[in-house]
């Protein structure tokens, strides 16, 4: 009699055992299943708020006008001054030009019409006396992403000294012309200034 009671109960015992065994391996799957589940999730969050913005980036590129006549209040280009003028459209025939602006000059028109003829863009002016107000109007978001602007041998360091924050630039000499400057903005922002020759070199 006893000997059947302990053949009928062993069984039991042995899926009791097996069961204590198995239950906290089971368990213990399931919560390294839910924690790597949460860890996921707190990735993909965190992948979400770090989630690269959309920045805004333009591009000016700043000249002085070319080579003028040395007479008369509102002199034109001279020969050299046009070749220039060319050679600064030549320069930018790969750029998408947005936008050209210019003070109402001779000078700085003909300087600035080559590129605007050959991107087909209409020159807008500018006043070189109110550089602040110009500059301010770039402040605000816009289509023109890259932008040409003509000036003088004062205005245009003065412009990129707005632009940039500094007062690094100073006037360029009467004598030079080969300058060209290309700013890099970042929302808004100058965060890198290039300074390249183009055309004939200048004498200082």
């Amino acid at each position: 009699m006893y000997q059947e009671k302990t053949s009928m109960h062993t069984p039991n015992l042995l899926y009791i055992i097996a069961l204590s065994l198995l239950i906290p391996c089971l368990f213990l799957n399931c919560t390294k299943r839910i924690q790597q589940t949460a860890e996921q999730s707190q990735e993909n969050a965190f992948e979400k708020k770090t989630a690269p913005i959309a920045k805004e980036i333009r591009t000016f590129f700043l000249v002085r006008h070319a080579e003028k006549v040395l007479t008369g209040k509102n002199p034109s280009l001279t020969k050299a001054g046009q070749e220039r003028a060319e050679e600064l459209a030549r320069l930018l025939e790969e750029v998408p030009i947005d936008a050209i602006y210019s003070t109402d000059y001779k000078r700085t028109m003909e300087t600035a019409m080559p590129t605007a003829t050959a991107k087909n863009i209409a020159i807008e002016t500018y006043d070189p006396s109110d550089l602040e107000a110009f500059s301010a109007s770039f402040q605000g978001p816009s289509e023109n992403k890259k932008i040409l602007i003509v000036g003088h041998s004062n205005t245009t360091p003065a412009l990129i000294n707005i632009f940039a924050n500094s007062n690094q630039y100073s006037s360029l000499s009467e004598k030079q012309y080969d300058n060209l400057y290309i700013l890099s903005s970042v929302d808004r922002k100058v965060v890198d200034v290039l300074t390249i020759k183009y055309g004939k070199v200048s004498p200082f």
